[in-house]
């Protein structure tokens, strides 16, 4: 899971990108491996690397409705899309909190991926891109505008018919229409010329300014600072193994 991108459209590392590919092919013996970058928070539909490269798994925002984050990038080379706005999660300084960004929803991505793994470890990397794509909600118009249809990639990720397909492929894959990769392929774009845009650097925070949750959070915000644990209140290793026989008489105690 890679919650991070660069800033300007077309700018990468060479180096950044083999390493995807170098991953890629070992992992698992090649078979398994899934790079999941956050799409971006530019409301772009431009070349934003490394999410745009051909051969990671890019995942736009929506709201929990499946409508489109205002801030999301889309394009054809969107793979997928996950809820990315006012999602509570571990913040900066041991806290927890709100906030919003393409880097809240590929989390949700790379962690169904995993659940999957958990309940098919010999998955192949197709299978779980496959069945991620067949079991995903439709969010195309009339949900959202028609400016972003089949721009939000294969829908709204599910993990609950995810996980069922995963299980048993056979049982939906040869019913899902359309499996194949986007027929706009993400490919590198020749280096910035002399004078244009440097690669610029990986983003420090997932949204530069989170937004205000407004209906109030549901639960209390847990302990920032835990009390420490006092050593000289230990519980004894182990019971006592024969209790007295007789307890004492109160009466008398003097």
């Amino acid at each position: 899971s890679n919650s991070w991108g660069y800033t300007a459209p077309g700018a990468y590392q060479q180096t950044v990108l083999d390493a995807i590919d170098y991953f890629d092919a070992v992992a698992a013996g090649g078979s398994q491996g899934i790079v999941v970058f956050a799409a971006g928070n530019s409301a772009s539909s431009s070349n934003y690397y490394p999410g745009y490269y051909a051969t990671t798994y890019a995942v736009a925002a929506t709201q929990n409705s499946g409508v489109h984050a205002s801030f999301t990038n889309y394009g054809t080379w969107i793979d997928i899309s996950a809820p990315g706005v006012n999602v509570y999660s571990t913040m900066w300084l041991n806290g927890y909190g709100y906030a919003s960004g393409t880097s809240m929803a590929c989390p949700h991505v790379a962690g169904i991926f995993a659940l999957g793994l958990a309940v098919a470890p010999a998955a192949s990397r197709s299978t779980l891109i496959d069945c991620a794509e067949c079991t995903a909600k439709d969010i195309d118009p009339p949900l959202n505008p028609p400016n972003r249809a089949g721009l939000l990639g294969a829908g709204l990720i599910d993990a609950h018919l995810f996980l069922q397909c995963v299980i048993s492929p056979s049982d939906w894959l040869p019913f899902c229409d359309d499996l194949t990769p986007s027929p706009v392929p993400k490919l590198p774009t020749p280096a910035p010329s002399p004078g244009g845009p440097e690669p610029g650097a990986p983003t420090k925070t997932p949204v530069p300014r989170p937004t205000k949750y407004d209906p109030g959070q549901p639960t209390e915000r847990p302990t920032e600072k835990p009390t420490k644990y006092d050593e000289t209140r230990k519980p004894t290793q182990r019971p006592t193994e024969r209790p007295t026989g007789k307890p004492t008489d109160r009466k008398s105690v003097v």
